[in-house]
């Protein structure tokens, strides 16, 4: 054979095995990327399904039927709702301040505002888990700008071009006898896409939109949490309000007692024991109402706290609350005796001891009688006599009850 004919017949060969060669090598990367796709695919799993397990549906208690006759306000099976809004509860109260300041805390209190931003979170993390159901489009676009110096000469070129090969490039040049400028744009793109065949983006979807789920229901636990903080904070300022009321009241009414002990001392009824303890009475009376504007305090910082305000120049005017007195009547008691046969009115302990009757009777200021227990101590008396020490304990009583009212208001 001729040298050259080898030659060639060599080179044919050689052409041949490179093709198959290539081929080859073609074939084994595909089938490494279907299986590299199968493997990282496979390990996903298939979708969780919840064991099934013959359980009663409720207990036989929990049934409906079973507290059909219960009760209004009875106990009764729990049934959680806790993303449900609970609405304005509040009102109930009929207190136009309370709805103000839950307004205001429904705004402007912190721990709600970290629970909002948890829960937006959660909801956008399930956009983010969505957006893998779509191709991913991938850009980093680029400029530059080359000068050449006008050393080159006037008659300098510059060559400028393109190529598209996944990526947009454009150039252009600016020549002159200062020198020559080439700008140069670049737009690279990417695009992926991985389909969900095994189910791995759904339930990465399926997980995030059940922790969006829980993200609400704590938003609306700690909403709920906040709001009746706030109401009990601001019936226990109102509670301090009535209370510090109530001691200024009694403090006027031991004062007013003190000064008629002075005179019943001067007058020889009482002794300046009586005086003293009614000093103390006092004193210890205006040292416990001093704690009640300590304790008003603490409350009305912690609701300016709960409602975003600063506890340093927040405050609350003073308000008693106008809510009915749990007292029905005014009642007051006395005690009468017959001493030396004449009958007297508010016996102390000397009179009380060589009285020879002695009565106490209590009753409303209504006029009826709750209790009359009389004993004759060394002699009977006569029905007239109990008339006489009846009528005497009436008039003090009727005075007492007038205090009481001066200091209760009409209960009528």
């Amino acid at each position: 054979m001729k040298p050259r004919a080898r030659f060639m017949n060599i080179r044919r060969q050689t052409g041949q095995i490179i093709q198959l060669m290539r081929a080859t090598a073609v074939h084994i990367r595909a089938t490494a990327v279907a299986a590299a796709i199968v493997l990282v695919a496979g390990c996903v799993g298939p979708a969780y399904v919840k064991p099934k397990v013959d359980t009663p549906s409720a207990f036989k208690e929990s049934s409906p039927a079973a507290y059909t006759g219960a009760d209004p306000g009875a106990w009764q099976p729990a049934q959680p709702q806790d993303a449900v809004l609970k609405g304005k509860w509040w009102e109930v109260f009929g207190e136009p301040e309370l709805n103000t300041l839950e307004d205001q805390l429904n705004i402007n209190n912190q721990n709600i505002a970290q629970f909002f931003q948890n829960f937006m979170a959660a909801r956008a993390q399930v956009g983010i888990a969505r957006a893998s159901y779509f191709p991913t489009l991938t850009t980093a676009p680029s400029g530059t700008r080359t000068h050449t110096s006008g050393a080159l000469g006037k008659n300098a070129t510059v060559n400028t071009g393109g190529t598209s090969t996944g990526t947009s490039t454009g150039s252009g040049s600016v020549a002159g006898t200062s020198g020559s400028n080439l700008d140069i744009f670049q737009m690279p793109f990417d695009v992926s896409w991985e389909p969900d065949l095994w189910g791995r983006v759904r339930n990465t979807v399926r997980q995030a939109r059940y922790a969006a789920q829980v993200s609400a229901a704590d938003l609306e636990n700690e909403r709920l949490t906040e709001q009746a903080a706030l109401a009990e904070f601001y019936f226990q300022l109102r509670g301090q309000d009535a209370l510090q009321d109530l001691f200024n009241k009694t403090i006027e009414a031991q004062r007013k007692s003190l000064e008629l002990t002075k005179v019943l001392v001067e007058t020889g009824i009482d002794s300046p024991e009586d005086v003293a303890q009614a000093e103390v009475t006092l004193a210890n009376t205006e040292a416990t109402a001093v704690g009640v504007a300590t304790n008003r305090a603490i409350y009305e910082h912690a609701i300016a706290t709960l409602i975003g305000k600063p506890a340093s120049d927040f405050s609350m005017p003073v308000k008693v609350l106008a809510a009915p007195l749990p007292i029905t009547d005014y009642v007051a008691a006395v005690s009468v005796g017959v001493i030396g046969g004449q009958a007297l009115l508010d016996l102390d302990y000397a009179e009380d001891s060589r009285a020879e009757v002695d009565m106490n009777i209590v009753r409303t200021g209504s006029g009826h009688y709750i209790e009359i227990q009389g004993t004759a101590e060394s002699r009977p008396f006569t029905h007239d006599q109990m008339n006489e020490m009846t009528e005497l304990a009436s008039r003090g009583i009727e005075r007492l009850v007038e205090e009481q009212r001066k200091l209760l208001g009409d209960l009528h």
